[in-house]
């Protein structure tokens, strides 16, 4: 199994977590189509994507997040271009 993290600050939490629930609607009409997402409140807060072996899983703290991913082995797409493609999905929240 494979798997890697991200991790970064932000400025409004409001607008971050917001902003994120926003990117994972859209990707779960594409790429993430299936799984399911699971948002647990508190602080920090967590969001877990699951499906098909994979699981996603971010948390939002007060002024930082975290995101964990694990990949099953018998995805026959390198880990390099998942990493690759999740940098660039999620590219526009660092700013937020």
């Amino acid at each position: 199994m494979g798997a890697f993290n991200r991790s970064g600050t932000f400025q409004d939490r409001g607008r971050f977590v917001e902003a994120l629930k926003g990117k994972i609607a859209k990707l779960k009409d594409g790429p993430l189509r299936g799984m399911e997402e699971t948002w647990a409140p508190g602080s920090p807060e967590t969001c877990t994507i699951a499906g098909f072996g994979a699981k996603v899983v971010f948390t939002v703290g007060e002024r930082d997040w975290t995101c964990d991913v694990s990949i099953p082995s018998w995805i026959p797409i390198p880990q390099a271009s998942v990493e690759e493609r999740f940098d660039r999905e999620f590219e526009d929240l660092k700013g937020v």
